[in-house]
C-alpha cells in the first residue's frame, strides 16, 4: 500500500477511545544522539521490562556514492525503495529476508545505524525509514517493543533535526527525509484500538517522544513548508500533521508523564492556525488531507491537553475567523467551499469541541460559523458525524444570536427543511431537526 494515500478511516487512532463528555458517545474520527551507542544506552522509566539491548554491529559498508551529511542526488533518493529489487533479479530471496521484520532488539539496533551513523548515506538512512514504516504497519507488538527498547523514537527525531541542521541537505531531498520520518512517528503511535493491540507500548512511544521534546521538532518540521504548492514540500508537511495528530490524541488523560506542557500546546495551536492560513489558496488532495489533520490535532489541543486553550487566548487569537478563511472562495466571504468529506468532518469535529469547551460564546462567532454550518449539512446530510454535530452548533448559535435575520440569511431553515425531507434521515433525527426548526422560526 501507498502510504502517501492512506485515510485515517483505515484504522483507529487514539481519539476514539475517548467518550464525548458532551453527547456521551465515542467520536468518530480518527483516531538524541547522532550515535546509535548511545542512543541504545538512554533509560526509560519502564526499563526493567524492556530487553538489554546490545551495542549494534556496524555491519553495512558506505556507499560510494555520498556522506551522511552530503545533500545526495534527487534521482537516486527517489529510487531508494526500490534498490533491491530492481538491481538484480537474481536477488529476490535476499530481498525478501531484507524486508522481513528483526527477531532480536539487537538486529533492530544494527538497522537503527543506518540512521544515526555517518558512515551510511542519506540513501540508506531513506531506506531504513522506509523499512521501518513498512514493519510498524504490521502492527507487530514484538517490532514495537523492540523500537521502543531501542529509543527508536528518540533516533528517527534526531534524524529530523540533523536534516534541518544540514544546510548541505536541501530541495526534495530534504523534504523526503522529513517526509519519511513523520511517517515512521506516525505509525508507531498508530495502535488499532478495537482489541486494544499495542495500546499500551503504542502509549510508551508517544511518551517517549514528548519526553524527548518531539512535539517542539515535528513543529520545527512543519515550518520548513514555505506555502504553495510545492509538492514534496506538502507531502512532508502532511505527514508531520499526520505524526502530530497521532501523538496528541494519546493526550495528558492517557499518558502519566508529564505530557505535553502548556507552551507546547500553545506552540502547536499557533502553528495549526498558521498552517490553515498557508493552505488557503492551496487546492489539491494532499493540501486537504493536511488540512483534515491540521483539524484534528487543533481538536486534540482544545479537547485533551488541560484547557491551555482557553476562551480569551482563542478569541485573541481571532482563531475562529482564521479557521474559516480556508473555506471562503473570495474576500467578502459571500462564497463558500467545502474540501473533502473526511476533511469537514474534521472541522465539524473541531467547531463541536470547541462549542463544547465554551469558546464559542460570542453572537459575533456565531453569526460567522452559520453559514459554514449550513453549507456542510447541504453537501453532506447523510453523514452521521456531520450531522449531528453542525445541528448540535447551530442550536447553540440560534439560541445567542439575537438577530433573527441573520439566522433566515444563513439558510438554516431551508437546509433543515430538506433534510426533513430526505428518506436517508433517521426519524429520531427528523425528531431533532423539527424541534431546532421550530427554535428558529417561533415569534
Amino acid at each position: 500500500m501507498d502510504d502517501t494515500t492512506r485515510k485515517s478511516g483505515n484504522k483507529k487512532t487514539a481519539r476514539d477511545v475517548v467518550v464525548d463528555d458532551d453527547e456521551g458517545e465515542n467520536d468518530t474520527k480518527r483516531h538524541r544522539t547522532d550515535d546509535a551507542n548511545t542512543a541504545a544506552s538512554i533509560n526509560h522509566k519502564d526499563s526493567q521490562q524492556d530487553p538489554v539491548v546490545p551495542a549494534p554491529v556496524f555491519s553495512a559498508p558506505a556507499s560510494a556514492t555520498g556522506t551522511g551529511t552530503g545533500s545526495g542526488d534527487v534521482a537516486a533518493v527517489t529510487a531508494t525503495a526500490a534498490v533491491t529489487t530492481t538491481t538484480n533479479n537474481n536477488d529476490n530471496d535476499e530481498d525478501d529476508d531484507d524486508d522481513d521484520l528483526p527477531s532480536t532488539t539487537s538486529e533492530l539496533m544494527e538497522v537503527l545505524c543506518s540512521i544515526t551513523s555517518d558512515r551510511y548515506t542519506r540513501e540508506e538512512a531513506l531506506y531504513t525509514l522506509v523499512r521501518l514504516s513498512k514493519w510498524a504497519e504490521t502492527e507487530n507488538g514484538n517490532f514495537l517493543k523492540s523500537f521502543h527498547a531501542c529509543n527508536g523514537g528518540l533516533i528517527v527525531l534526531n534524524f529530523i533535526k540533523k536534516t534541518m541542521n544540514d544546510g548541505n541537505c536541501v530541495g526534495q531531498v530534504r523534504m523526503e527525509c522529513i517526509e519519511k520520518a513523520a511517517q515512521v512517528v506516525r505509525e508507531v503511535t498508530y495502535s488499532v484500538y478495537e482489541n486494544q493491540v499495542n495500546f499500551e507500548i503504542e502509549t510508551k512511544i508517544a511518551a517517549s517522544i514528548m519526553e524527548c521534546d518531539g512535539i517542539t521538532t515535528l513543529i520545527n518540521a512543519s515550518e520548513e513548508y514555505n506555502g504553495g504548492e510545492d509538492v514534496p514540500e506538502l507531502n512532508a508537511l502532511c505527514f508531520v500533521w499526520k505524526a502530530l495528530d497521532n501523538i496528541t490524541a494519546f493526550g495528558n488523560n492517557m499518558i502519566k508523564e508529564d505530557g505535553i506542557n502548556e507552551d507546547q500546546t500553545i506552540g502547536l495551536f499557533d502553528t495549526g492556525i498558521d498552517v490553515i492560513s498557508q493552505l488557503k489558496s492551496v487546492d489539491s488532495d494532499v493540501a486537504s488531507e493536511t488540512l483534515e489533520f491540521v483539524f484534528g490535532v487543533l481538536d486534540n489541543c482544545i479537547k485533551f491537553l488541560r484547557n491551555f486553550v482557553t476562551t480569551k487566548y482563542f478569541q485573541d487569537k481571532d482563531a475562529l475567523s482564521k479557521c474559516l478563511e480556508v473555506f471562503k472562495m473570495d474576500d467578502d466571504g459571500d462564497t463558500w467551499t467545502c474540501r473533502s468529506e473526511n476533511t469537514m468532518e474534521a472541522t465539524i469535529l473541531f467547531f463541536y469541541t470547541c462549542y463544547s469547551k465554551a469558546l464559542l460564546d460570542r453572537s459575533s462567532d456565531c453569526e460567522i460559523l452559520l453559514p459554514l454550518l449550513v453549507m456542510v449539512l447541504k453537501v453532506y446530510p447523510s453523514n452521521d458525524g456531520i450531522r449531528h454535530k453542525a445541528m448540535c452548533v447551530i442550536r447553540h448559535a440560534c439560541s445567542i444570536v439575537n438577530d433573527r435575520k441573520t439566522i433566515e440569511r444563513s439558510g438554516a431553515v431551508e437546509v433543515l427543511g430538506a433534510l426533513l425531507a430526505s428518506d436517508n434521515i433517521h426519524e429520531v433525527d427528523k425528531h431533532t431537526v423539527r424541534c431546532l426548526t421550530h427554535m428558529i422560526t417561533k415569534p
